[in-house]
């Protein structure tokens, strides 16, 4: 080593020669850089100054300003070190950071790094005694805290950050350091009660981020959720690989919840999760669907269930395993799951990492045989802290390699996978948690009066269980309290169980079989239906359920943690009450309030706040504004008044159909949506739009049974009714039709787009299946849905205004330097593209891995990238496709809440890969917020020129025009085309090319999903372009 600070030599491993030979050159098999991790990070930081690095709620710091304030830190720590100790900070000088989550906790582990040394995580809500255990290990020469140490020399979190060094230049050097100096220290659960301090080098950190971009996908434009405490190894790559990439590390301010979690993905575009199975189980249908919009949902720290990897795989979401001891720099194993694996399929080494499975007897074990796992790699761990050489864990082979032993059991597959089995030690991992259970035990064993002691998981491996014995039995709050002052509060048992003896097999051991009987028989579980009872005996019985309590084990204004519960079990709890009891708790008010008190109070809040999502009740309101979806659907009106901005909804049936029936289902339909009862009016001054909704009673809705006999007249009626305009200043946006022919009838529903989109279509046919069964709603969403009204109330807020402004200005500046090419080259995409001639059309259909990421934008990067050589190299291409646009409040409102997105492309663009292609239309998605009207008029306004002179478009059509899947009892519908409406809507294209896209429904439970997709291209653009042929398309 370099250099040496004040005894360390005693406390950190070293790195012999022999140890760098053994374990890092013989050891690569994907060339890497090898420099030290700062030079790395810092040529990144200038790469991408622009980019935001780390992002928060509140805050947010771009790649410039971060390496501004990480040099400023790491000065402020060298000066500070010098004047209290007259000697250079340098390399392997640990500096213990005791911190609770923020932004500014990991500008100051980053400074130490930059600084020369290793930082040393210490959550601030760590028992005072552990803390202490891990410093008189450590004796460190300096501390940063959030508070000071007595008896250490410290430095305060707050002043650092505060401190506005302009001269990033410092006159107190720093040793050289090298990719094989220590970067971090992490300190784990230790068998003997004193926690152990697993020393990680640079070198690990590099090769870390190799792996997360060629494996992970991660990159300049992710966006990576930082989920782990910063004590916790997942935290290391959570934001180094962001950062050792150009992209964003968003840190989430406050505590973790699924309904903030969801909305955060929709907020801020998150690419990357990695979060522990346990945690995601307590998440339902809605919440984990949401997972769908993330490039990756990394899992890893515990089993991932069958029954969550069946849920996840089934709804399209994209898992990677991930697998590593905190020795292993973070990880070493990775594998991406499809819906045949098994999920504790862990997968195949990073690169320069080799793993084996070994017998007791150190050979490699067979294919399939289950023994300990062992792992080789540049990121190993130099050792545990304080301990010499041949104390150390690591075992050699004879192959030239150092290994350390995972404790865990594993097999090696044919296909040279590793799967997981279980652990060979006394070790767990519990909600992410890595726990000697011989830890908790030698604590507890140091209570006075306490004799023997033995530590089991429950059942369930979610729970911490203590048997004791004792002369008397002590209270159970007695010695939680005696252990907090010892052990996080993870590692405090749930339950503690006195036994007057213990049960001992024949060898004189502690039977723990007989001892987990007896958990068994003392807590059965107590099943639930929160229906019929009062509010407050369905929260007792739900508090009761999750923690496992009999009726006179609780106060009410006991802790909800001190009775046992944890993160875990908290989310379990209000994800309970809101699915049982239809009551919405918050998540950081329940943290600030654990008490089934406060519960009582919030849920009568909740009740009170609770608005039906039908009410009228808006008069608070002065005037309800237009959506931005609205306008823009009025405007295209104005603009075009021959064309008619209207969707149809289609659906045939047999005679058996109640036509009564199917009335009241649809008057009931208006009656409880009040986006169809709804009209535009004008201001006295005519400066002004707003919407009104009508009451029923001034709702004309005509609903009339015809004959059909298919003439040409009929036909033409019929192509007259769908394509009417409607009068939206004075009526309702919607009319019906119900055709009668010999064996069947047919009804045609048309709606006014600026008050539907796809999503309501789909809506509409269970809403109709629902009414016309006289079936009760159920809304199942994670929060409380607004109605149409509210949404477009809270578009035109200010604060929404002030968001639009700033995502908006981000994308003129993403794609400024396409926008301001010379205007010779683009046509305006503000005329109406008149395109409507008939088109040839294109039809196939297509099947697709359900857990294939975004079919929308892989199909239509496949199909932009079929027209390639139809563009000339100079051209510019304009490609447009819908989006969703709605969050879980809006997941079931009737309404128009889509969004057009824009991706302008250069000639330069077309040549890249397909995968490339596909990866541009998913970056873009983090604009989906952007109106499209509010785009155009920022592009009039803040760009020389308009756009591009060849432009395509993708429609999504689901379940639009004759997908009839509705169930009405026993009442088929028709799936097939209905052949009575041939010739009615004729195909005809707005845009040169324009792309529909139809998910097609199955009844089988499959691993694929099936899309029909119809090309049209219109014949001007086939004429101006005769070099293509049909062929090429179907290629």
């Amino acid at each position: 080593m370099a250099w040496e600070v004040d005894g360390f030599e005693e406390k950190v491993p070293k790195i012999s020669n022999t140890f760098q030979h053994l374990n890092v050159s013989n050891m690569i098999t994907v060339d890497f850089d090898k420099r030290d991790i700062t030079v790395i990070l810092m040529e990144v930081f200038e790469k991408y100054e622009k980019n935001i690095a780390l992002k928060s709620e509140k805050a947010e710091i771009t790649y410039k300003n971060l390496q501004k304030q990480i040099l400023q830190i790491s000065n402020q720590i060298k000066e500070e070190y010098f004047k209290a100790f007259g000697c250079l900070f340098g390399p392997d000088t640990i500096i213990p950071v005791i911190s609770k989550n923020s932004i500014e906790q990991w500008l100051i582990c980053l400074g130490v790094i930059f600084a020369g040394g290793a930082y040393l995580p210490i959550d601030a809500k760590t028992p005072e005694e552990r803390i202490l255990k891990i410093l008189k290990q450590l004796a460190p020469t300096l501390i940063i805290s959030d508070e000071i140490i007595p008896s250490y020399k410290s430095m305060a979190l707050t002043e650092l950050i505060s401190n506005n060094v302009v001269n990033s230049r410092s006159m107190f050097k720093t040793s050289p350091t090298n990719a094989y100096n220590l970067a971090y220290i992490i300190f784990t659960s230790g068998t003997t009660g004193i926690p152990k301090g697993v020393c990680i080098n640079r070198l690990g950190i590099s090769n870390l981020i190799l792996g997360a971009q060629k494996f992970l996908s991660i990159n300049s434009n992710s966006i990576i959720y930082q989920f782990t405490n910063f004590c916790f190894d997942n935290s290391i790559l959570e934001v180094f690989a962001a950062l050792g990439s150009g992209a964003t590390c968003f840190i989430s301010d406050g505590y973790f919840s699924a309904d903030k979690f969801c909305q955060n993905i929709t907020d801020y575009g998150i690419t990357h999760a990695m979060l522990f199975p346990g945690l995601i189980e307590t998440f339902d249908d809605n919440e984990l669907a949401q997972f769908e919009q993330l490039k990756y949902w990394i899992c890893g720290a515990e089993k991932l269930s069958e029954n969550l990897f069946k849920r996840a795989m089934s709804l399209g979401i994209n898992i990677i395993q991930n697998y590593g001891p905190t020795e292993t720099t973070a990880y070493c194993l990775r594998k991406k799951l499809g819906p045949k694996d098994d999920p504790q399929n862990l997968g195949t080494p990073i690169q320069n990492a080799i793993v084996t499975v070994r017998r007791p007897d150190g050979w490699e074990a067979m294919i399939g045989s289950k023994f300990e796992l062992f792992i080789a790699s540049v990121g190993l761990t130099r050792g545990y802290l304080g301990r010499k050489w041949k104390d150390q864990p690591f075992v050699t082979f004879g192959d030239g390699l150092i290994y350390y032993p995972s404790g865990d059991i594993c097999q090696r597959l044919k296909s040279g996978d590793i799967r997981f089995v279980g652990r060979k030690d006394n070790q767990v991992k519990i909600r992410g948690f890595r726990i000697e259970l011989d830890e908790i035990e030698s604590c507890l064993l140091g209570y006075p009066t306490i004799n023997t002691a033995k530590i089991l998981l429950n059942q369930k491996k979610e729970d911490i269980i203590a048997f004791y014995s004792s002369k008397i039995q002590i209270e159970k709050k007695e010695l939680k309290d005696f252990l907090k002052q010892k052990l996080p509060y993870y590692m405090i048992p749930r339950f503690f169980i006195f036994l007057e003896t213990f049960p001992f097999t024949s060898n004189s051991k502690i039977d723990t079989k007989k001892l987990i009987e007896y958990e068994l028989k003392s807590f059965k579980g107590i099943s639930f239906d929160g229906t019929n009872v009062p509010m407050e005996t369905a929260i007792k019985q739900i508090w009761k359920n999750i923690l496992n309590l009999d009726s006179s084990n609780f106060d009410l204004n006991d802790s909800f943690f001190y009775l046992g519960g944890n993160s875990l079990t908290a989310q379990k709890l209000i994800t309970r009450i809101k699915n049982e009891l239809k009551l919405e708790i918050k998540m950081e008010e329940f943290y600030r309030n654990p008490t089934i008190s406060s519960i009582f109070k919030m849920a009568k809040i909740s009740q009170e706040e609770s608005i039906q999502i039908f009410n009228d009740d808006l008069s608070v309101f002065d005037k309800i504004p237009l959506s931005y979806q609205q306008e823009q659907m009025l405007y295209l009106e104005q603009i075009d008044p021959e064309s008619s901005y209207n969707l149809t909804f289609i659906q045939e049936f047999d005679k058996n159909l109640d036509i009564k029936k199917l009335k009241a289902a649809f008057f009931k339909l208006v009656e409880e949506n009040t986006v169809f009862r709804t009209i535009f009016k004008e201001s006295e001054d005519d400066l002004e739009l707003y919407q009104e909704i009508l009451p029923m009673d001034k709702c004309f809705i005509d609903v009339k049974v015809e004959s059909f006999n298919n003439t040409n007249i009929q036909k033409l009626e019929l192509k007259e009714f769908k394509h009417a305009k409607f009068d939206l200043f004075n009526e309702i946006p919607l009319r019906v039709k119900i055709l009668e022919t010999q064996n069947s009838f047919v009804i045609l529903l048309v709606v006014h787009h600026a008050f539907s989109d796809a999503t309501t279509t789909m809506l509409m046919e269970k809403e109709m299946s629902r009414l016309y069964q006289g079936k009760e709603k159920r809304i199942i969403s994670s929060v409380r849905p607004m109605s149409y009204q509210e949404y477009s109330i809270k578009q035109k807020s200010k604060e929404f205004k002030e968001n639009l402004e700033a995502l908006t200005l981000e994308y003129l500046e993403n794609y400024n330097s396409i926008f301001k090419l010379p205007p010779a080259k683009f046509e305006s995409i503000f005329k109406t593209c008149n395109f409507t001639q008939l088109c040839e059309t294109f039809k196939f259909r297509l099947s697709l891995s359900k857990s294939k990421y975004t079919p929308f934008t892989l199909i239509t990067a496949a199909i932009t990238k079929t027209f390639v050589p139809l563009f000339p190299e100079d051209s510019f291409l304009l490609l447009g496709f819908p989006f969703a646009n709605r969050t879980m409040e809006t997941s079931e409102i009737f309404g128009n809440f889509l969004n057009n997105l824009l991706l302008p492309l250069t000639s330069k663009d077309l040549n890249i890969s397909l995968d490339e292609l596909q990866l541009k239309l998913l970056e873009l998605l983090k604009y989906g917020k952007i109106p499209f009207q509010y785009l155009c008029k920022s592009l009039r306004q803040k760009q020389a020129t308009n756009s591009m002179n060849i432009q395509i478009y993708v429609n999504c059509r689901y379940d639009l025009e004759n997908e009839a899947e509705l169930d009405f009892d026993e009442i088929d519908a028709t799936s097939t085309k209905i052949p009575i409406l041939n010739g009615v809507f004729e195909d005809v294209t707005n845009y040169p090319i324009e792309i529909d896209l139809d998910e097609l429904k199955s009844t089988k439970k499959t691993s694929t999903k099936n899309y029909e997709i119809t090309v049209r291209i219109s014949k001007a653009f086939l004429e101006a372009n005769a070099a293509m042929e049909a062929t090429q398309f179907w290629h």
